[in-house]
């Protein structure tokens, strides 16, 4: 009988801000209470506010436009709940009436809730476009060794930061950047899923042994970060990256070591931005989606050094299957 065994990265807390939030005391706040491993830079249209309006019985609208590269304005017009009012945009809030309460709203949380509802979270056409869709251009590792550093020591005189900021600037000025800050979850990193791929015959002694033994490896809280973010990378593919696109993992780096002295068969990752209410892709993943997941087997060196070409494969087929499907 062979029992698998897994190590399994997941995100299990995201935060949304602009880069100049960054000296804002509440972001501050939020990223001195929590740690945050890696940070997503990205980019999505811009949406400027016109108008709201209340005379329908039953609902409020509100009109936005996005600027096209050829800065031709795109009217999108928003149909929500007369417990909300919007009565003007300055400054990146937005001055609204909610139920009564009368708030300054910070803009990329009110576009982001208006395209968001946990009902239809998970039924949207990955394929379809919604104005609060990021593209990822950069994946960063923001938690420092001993928890020293932070997501803003990290982004603060951050170079690939700057970079993606003064291109997409220089490119279009109808854009916004946007980080995205995840939490990894270090305490399920070596989550057992056992199972049996061949039988069902009776465990023996000896074989419930050697998983024991198996189960008991661990990877240090750094190798486990590099490999959250590698993954990611190799995943997504973003622009302003470099390293880990093609490379990782590499057998006889260093830097991948304690990997390949594990005997995991199989390694996984998810990546959840629910709780921010926006969906991500990329131009090598563009299925945009809210919950992003891949599972690759580990079970000998030569796959160990492939499956991150193993799920670029499998991203391909799929967007091959897609395409003809729609043929």
């Amino acid at each position: 009988m062979n029992w698998n065994l897994g190590i399994n990265f997941h995100s299990v807390d995201a935060v949304l801000f602009n880069p100049q939030d960054l000296n804002e005391e509440d972001v501050k706040a939020v990223i001195d209470g929590d740690k945050f491993h890696t940070y997503l830079i990205g980019k999505r249209k811009k949406l400027f506010f016109i108008e709201c309006t209340t005379n329908d019985e039953n609902f409020n609208f509100s009109t936005f436009y996005s600027l096209t590269e050829l800065h031709e304005k795109k009217m999108i017009r928003i149909q929500h709940d007369k417990a909300l009012v919007i009565h003007s945009y300055n400054n990146g809030l937005y001055n609204i009436t909610f139920r009564g309460e009368t708030l300054e709203v910070k803009d990329l949380l009110v576009i982001n809730n208006f395209f968001y509802t946990p009902e239809t979270a998970h039924t949207l056409d990955v394929n379809s476009k919604l104005p609060s869709d990021l593209e990822i251009m950069y994946i960063g590792q923001a938690f420092g060794k001993n928890g020293s550093r932070k997501i803003d020591d990290r982004l603060a005189n951050h170079e690939k930061l700057l970079q993606v900021a003064l291109s997409i600037v220089n490119s279009t000025s109808t854009d916004e950047i946007l980080i995205i800050g995840l939490t990894m979850d270090v305490n399920d990193l070596a989550t057992l899923f056992v199972s049996s791929v061949d039988n069902l015959e009776p465990l023996t002694l000896e074989a419930m042994l050697d998983l024991q033994k198996r189960a008991q490896m661990r990877l240090s809280d750094n190798q486990a970060l590099t490999v959250f973010e590698a993954s990611m990378i190799r995943y997504f593919q973003p622009h302003y990256n470099t390293e880990y696109k093609g490379t990782f993992p590499k057998f006889g780096v260093e830097s991948y070591n304690e990997l390949y002295k594990t005997k995991f068969d199989y390694c996984a990752f998810t990546i959840d931005t629910n709780k921010i209410g926006m969906r991500i892709y990329s131009k090598a993943v563009p299925e945009r989606r809210y919950t992003h997941y891949q599972h690759f087997p580990l079970t000998t060196k030569d796959e160990k050094n492939s499956f991150f070409d193993y799920l670029l494969s499998l991203s391909e087929n799929s967007n091959h299957e897609a395409n003809e499907g729609q043929k």
